[in-house]
């Protein structure tokens, strides 16, 4: 599982390149952002299904996982690290990266383990 998903924000962020020439990046950020939100949704209905209806409650979460791995795949996760060199000073940098990777790491160990 975990390669399959890795292949897929691979796959993301190929084809990503190609759409933040054809749309920009507002738009890639727009419609991303707005497809995770969908996801989140499809998993918070999968938890909520889950007690009733256990095999349909775990198909919303996994599509929806895999749809906002997709979907960050294709927007946040690289067209962000496309967008900072952009706004900030050469200087900064260093500290923008260090503070993204502090805050992942912050809500990786904070955030529970849904069994």
């Amino acid at each position: 599982m975990p390669s399959l998903t890795n292949f897929e924000q691979v796959l993301g962020c190929v084809f990503a390149s190609y759409l933040l020439i054809k749309f920009g990046r507002k738009t890639i950020l727009q419609l991303g952002t707005f497809l995770e939100g969908i996801a989140c949704g499809l998993i918070l209905i999968g938890f909520l299904v889950k007690d009733q209806r256990e095999q349909v409650g775990q198909v919303f979460v996994m599509v929806g996982l895999f749809m906002f791995m997709a979907a960050f795949g294709l927007s946040l996760g690289p067209v962000v690290w496309l967008y900072i060199p952009e706004i900030v000073q050469p200087k900064i940098i260093p500290y923008s990266t260090a503070s993204n990777w502090i805050s992942a790491s912050i809500v990786i160990i904070l955030f529970p383990i849904i069994t």
